[in-house]
Order: structure tokens, then sequence, then C-alpha cells
């Protein structure tokens, strides 16, 4: 049920993602009840579907229940929270609840960094990646500026430069620049991304269009500055 669950939230169809969540959900809870971190896997999927729903309660309520379940059978430092905390931490971003957001971050860094690679992996790019999103919700650009950028740099190294998450990092990064009126760089960003994401999903794909859009409000701002 939790494959299944996986398998319609990616075709979109959250009601029935959400019906398998809970059936596997249940049946961990009733036969395998002593294995809590099987069941925080559950927990987590099923926190991450109404995360995407934007039912910030029961998303936070979800990630937080699998983190104490995570802490409770592995320990504070186990690398399998280091998911679970960025999870948290972008409920929070998008309550505004910016300090609790970046202290999960924080603290999500410190555990990636204990990890494979001396702390150059995929878990510590993408909490250098949502740190980024949290300080420039905060319009902190020099911050988010430089977590970005190192970012970008380790999911390069770790993934490979044409992995969708490089495209990810590049767009918001490029985004971020607009806010700091840096349009030429804006403009570089979202031409890399936007050639990774064609390689991915095709020009056609919503998720190109997105940044061919954004690349498209950057050009204009530069030209009216150029004017």
């Amino acid at each position: 049920f939790n494959k299944l669950g996986l398998v319609y939230q990616q075709m979109r169809e959250n009601d029935k993602a959400q019906i398998s969540y809970e059936a596997a959900l249940a049946i961990k809870r009733r036969k395998y009840k002593d294995n809590v971190t099987s069941i925080a896997i559950v927990v987590t999927n099923l926190g991450e579907l109404y995360r995407r729903k934007k039912d910030w309660p029961k998303a936070e309520e979800l990630h937080k229940q699998a983190i104490a379940d995570k802490e409770s059978e592995l320990g504070p430092d186990h690398p399998t929270l280091v998911p679970s905390l960025n999870n948290l931490a972008l409920v929070y971003k998008e309550v505004k609840r910016y300090d609790e957001a970046i202290a999960l971050l924080t603290r999500a860094r410190a555990i990636a960094g204990k990890g494979d690679n001396n702390g150059r992996n995929a878990d510590m790019a993408t909490a250098l990646h949502n740190l980024g999103d949290v300080y420039t919700a905060q319009t902190k650009y020099k911050e988010a500026k430089a977590v970005y950028e190192e970012a970008i740099i380790m999911r390069k190294e770790v993934l490979g430069p044409q992995h969708p998450n490089v495209a990810e990092s590049l767009n918001n990064y490029g985004a971020m620049l607009q806010g700091m009126n840096l349009m030429e760089e804006a403009v570089r960003a979202y031409d890399e991304a936007i050639e990774i994401r064609k390689l991915e999903f095709g020009a056609s794909d919503p998720r190109t269009i997105l940044v061919m859009s954004n690349k498209s409000m950057a050009l204009d701002r530069l030209k009216r500055t150029d004017e």
C-alpha cells in the first residue's frame, strides 16, 4: 500500500494516495508495531502528501511524529533523521515560522556533516538548498546566495551536473538573484536550469516552462533597466 501511495502521489491523485498510505500505516501499526522506523517511513510519506495539499497543521503533526519515532529507536543523530528534519523545516517555512525552520536545518546539516564523503552528500546539499529557500523568504539575500551556491556545487558534485535537483537549485537561485536585482546573473542561472529540465523532462513540460517564464520576467526587468 505504501508503494501504491507513492505511485498515486506521482500521478497527482492525492485522495487515492492518502487512502493507500493510511491503509499501509494501519497494517504496519497492527503487524509491525515494534518496527518504529518502518512505520516512520509511511508517516513521512503521508506528511509529505499533506504538505503538498497545504494542510500545514496535519503535515506538521506527521513530520514531528516521524522525527520522534526515529529518535526513539535510532537516537538523535541518526542519518535517517535528516530528510524528516528537512520536511518539517519546509512546513515551517510555508507558515513563516522561519526561526524554527532554520533551527531544524542547522540540526540537519550537523547530522549530514557526519555522513558520507566527509559531509559532502545529497542530504547536506538538500539542507543547504532548503536553507537558501528560508533565507530568501526572509529577504536575507546575502545569506541565501552563499548557501545556494554551496548547494549547487555540492549537488553537481554528488548527483551529477544534469540532475533535476541541480535545476531546482539553479531556478531558486535565479529567483533570489532577481530579488537582489542581479538580472544578468539570474538569466544565466535560469538558462542552465532550462537546459537541464529540457533534457530531463522536455521543453513542453510544466517544470521547464516555469523556469522559462522566470527567465522571461528577468529579461523584461533587464530591458527596462537598460532603457
